[in-house]
């Protein structure tokens, strides 16, 4: 999310994502646990009145937003601040999922790829390229990074 607002393309290895996928799993659910404790918690000291269906649509998207962050912490926040600080030219392969991922606030003219997780998108892409590409397209992405993960300074389509 961070490199999306800065508008840096950053993403995390494939390889990465696969050894990270339980661990990232455990984070999420252990962090919608403790957003659930905290809640309860406040919920003693409010209103009666106060608690109602609103409050529990809006806790509802808390923990789910929450749990994705959490999530999302250990695929791509500790590896991208580790790149930040030790990366070296490197480059990954990924396959493409979608071509035309659309454009979002802080990921305009997106390609999602394969087995990344729903904010991890390559955001950015020429419209031209774009257009090149079909779903299963290998493409390799290269920039700085570490075996964790990159920031995308290039992208070409493997023919």
């Amino acid at each position: 999310m961070f490199s999306m607002i800065a508008r840096v393309s950053y993403l995390p290895s494939p390889d990465w994502l696969e050894k990270s996928r339980q661990i990232a799993s455990i984070v999420g659910i252990i962090t919608a646990v403790l957003l659930t404790c905290v809640m309860m918690k406040l919920n003693r000291y409010q209103r009666p009145e106060l608690v109602g269906v609103k409050k529990n649509l809006v806790f509802g998207f808390g923990l789910l937003l929450l749990s994705g962050m959490g999530s999302s912490a250990i695929t791509s926040g500790g590896p991208l601040f580790w790149a930040l600080l030790h990366g070296v030219e490197t480059e990954f392969a990924y396959t493409v999922a979608k071509p035309d991922g659309g454009s979002r606030r802080y990921c305009r003219n997106s390609v999602e790829l394969d087995g990344m997780p729903s904010m991890d998108d390559l955001c950015w892409v020429s419209e031209n390229f774009r257009e090149s590409l079909a779903v299963g397209d290998r493409i390799i992405v290269s920039g700085t990074g570490t075996s964790f993960g990159l920031f995308v300074r290039s992208v070409r389509k493997v023919e």
